[in-house]
């Protein structure tokens, strides 16, 4: 009998087309416990569903396996319902309805993570408005056209405008009231949609992927590190760094996809509706990695490379070259001088694959960059104690 877990992972969860759950990891008591984290607050519901997962849990597995067991469990209860997603577009197809009535060619389109399958249950909506023939960073129009659609939004039974937020990047507010879903909906900040499709690309590309990245981003939502308005990471900088590791680590789990399908990618050649397009993005994606770790060994290593390996004051992460640059680098890369030399490169470097902008720009106050490190380190000595989910989930020693 085979007892490596890595291979045993491989065999069970790798296999499957759809990459879901092998029957024994099928959906246990917890999601009776789970079904109810609507009406609860998220982290509490990540707080009480490990106090049960480490009261239940096997004293039995060896090594990694059961850290793995865990994690394929955690990502199957957290993750996004594909019900959740077709009602996500319902509200989609209804807001362009109303939309068009005011900008006729218009078109709307679902960003972030819930369209990119890195998404939990009961997770914000995010939206692109892409006007054509409006300039990108023309801030003033982009914010009146924001409080005319918030106009059309008044209904306080359906889709309710709540405030229009003048950021860097503006965004209307709004509430699904039925559904009670958030909608953060912006104007031509297209590249939202091009990066979109690129987290989609590198789900498809290898099953653990997405496992990953939720539970790291749990992780960081549980140690108060996610949260960009608290000049903490981003959800989308969290991603980038687990598919930064995942192409440095060896041997690689995925590829750098733009400079491997260069084609699929290229913004100057293909319309944005090619960036919605996701019907035949997986059969263009050939793509086997050697490498056969299990989610606990790449868990475990990713929380090592960030505590050790990678130097947070000379390198700087790039997920388009699949590799760890020097900050030089980048800087030299940003087409856009104003974000050469200023604040937002101070601490963190993760480069917007696209825009090649710092997307940890949030990042800048010492003390928060300190906490962060301070997690790494303090979740990679952890899990050397004791490889199991309720490892990277203890409080902070400050």
């Amino acid at each position: 009998m085979n007892n490596n877990p890595a291979t045993s992972y491989k065999r069970s969860y790798s296999e499957s087309q759809s990459c879901t759950q092998p029957n024994s990891f099928k959906r246990s008591k917890f999601t009776v416990f789970l079904a109810e984290r609507k009406a609860s607050n998220q982290l509490e519901c990540i707080i009480n569903y490990i106090k049960k997962k480490e009261t239940h849990s096997s004293r039995n597995k060896s090594n990694t396996e059961q850290l793995t067991q865990d994690i394929i469990e955690y990502y199957e209860n957290f993750k996004q319902e594909d019900t959740s997603f077709i009602l996500k577009q319902e509200i989609r197809n209804k807001m362009e309805r109303i939309i068009i009535d005011i900008f006729p060619t218009a078109s709307l389109f679902i960003i972030g993570s819930s369209n990119s399958g890195f998404s939990v249950e009961n997770s914000d909506l995010d939206m692109c408005l892409y006007i054509p023939d409006m300039k990108e960073e023309d801030h003033r129009t982009i914010c009146s056209n924001l409080y005319q659609i918030q106009s059309l939004f008044r209904n306080p039974n359906t889709l309710r405008s709540t405030l229009v937020i003048p950021a860097r990047v503006p965004i209307l507010k709004l509430v699904d009231v039925k559904n009670d879903i958030e909608v953060d909906l912006n104007i031509n900040n297209i590249v939202g949609v091009y990066n979109t499709y690129l987290m989609k690309a590198y789900s498809y590309v290898d099953c653990r992927v997405a496992p990953l990245i939720i539970i790291v981003k749990h992780w960081a939502k549980f140690h108060n590190i996610n949260d960009a308005s608290k000049q903490s990471l981003n959800s989308y900088s969290l991603a980038l760094m687990v598919l930064h590791y995942l192409q440095v680590c060896h041997p690689p789990v995925i590829p750098a996809l733009q400079q491997r399908n260069k084609e699929l990618f290229d913004i100057d050649n293909y319309s944005l509706q090619h960036f919605s397009d996701y019907k035949s993005l997986k059969d263009k994606l050939i793509w086997k990695s050697e490498n056969e770790q299990s989610l606990g060994q790449l868990l475990r290593s990713f929380f090592h490379y960030y505590a050790y390996e990678f130097k947070f004051d000379t390198d700087a992460i790039s997920v388009r070259l699949g590799a760890k640059i020097h900050r030089s680098q980048v800087n030299r890369n940003i087409p856009n001088i104003k974000y050469r030399h200023n604040q937002s490169w101070k601490y963190i470097c993760v480069e917007e694959p696209f825009d090649k902008t710092n997307t940890a720009y949030s990042t800048y106050n010492i003390n928060t960059f300190n906490l962060i490190k301070l997690a790494i380190i303090y979740t990679f000595k952890q899990l050397d104690l004791e490889l199991k989910i309720g490892s990277i989930f203890h409080k902070l020693p400050v």
